[in-house]
């Protein structure tokens, strides 16, 4: 579940049971624990990534993401587009109160933002969104895509600091691959 690979790192965990494609054979790497201090790379393709997702949410549907697609580019930029069914989404505070009523059914989310690692820790921050081909303020993006990500597993907010999974130490984006280290 490398998604947003943010997104996937932390959208997709949770479907991780519903595919079998090239992924699991790549978590199954994962899982092994490393052997001595060599560094291990690994290479994850965007078109894999995609598929990987589209199928995994066909199988079993998450709270409230209908599909999602992901553009890796360099330098570690990570464009996504997410149609979120947002009767799912519970907003709260300020952002319910002023667009609670218009933000309803499904709604198309791109946003463009960076993907920081270090030390084993990643945060994905949004540097420009769209809501309906509509630009919307970071901190809006920002809200939907905490609660999708915090609200279901691996149950980890992606708009804040979380820990990589796996020991995984690095996360290097080329145009269409990431590359995972550890």
């Amino acid at each position: 579940m490398f998604r947003n690979l943010c997104l996937i790192i932390t959208l997709l965990p949770g479907l991780m049971a519903a595919s079998e494609t090239s992924i699991e054979e790549l978590l199954a790497k994962l899982k092994v624990p490393k052997q001595g201090n060599e560094t291990q790379e690994f290479e994850l393709s965007e078109k894999e990534a995609n598929a990987w997702a589209a199928e995994a949410i066909a199988k079993q549907p998450k709270l409230g993401v209908k599909s999602l697609d992901v553009d890796f580019r360099e330098p570690n930029i990570i464009a996504t587009e997410v149609v979120v069914d947002m009767d799912q989404v519970e907003l709260g505070g300020y952002t319910a109160t002023l667009l609670g009523s218009t933000l309803s059914g499904l709604q198309k989310l791109e946003v463009v933002g960076n993907l920081e690692v270090r030390e084993g820790k990643g945060q994905y921050t949004v540097e420009t969104a769209m809501l309906n081909g509509v630009s919307v303020p970071a901190w809006l993006a920002n809200t939907i895509l905490s609660y999708l990500s915090k609200n279901q597993p691996p149950n980890v907010d992606v708009t804040e600091p979380f820990s990589l999974p796996y020991g995984i130490s690095g996360l290097r984006l080329t145009q269409n691959t990431i590359i995972i280290s550890r």
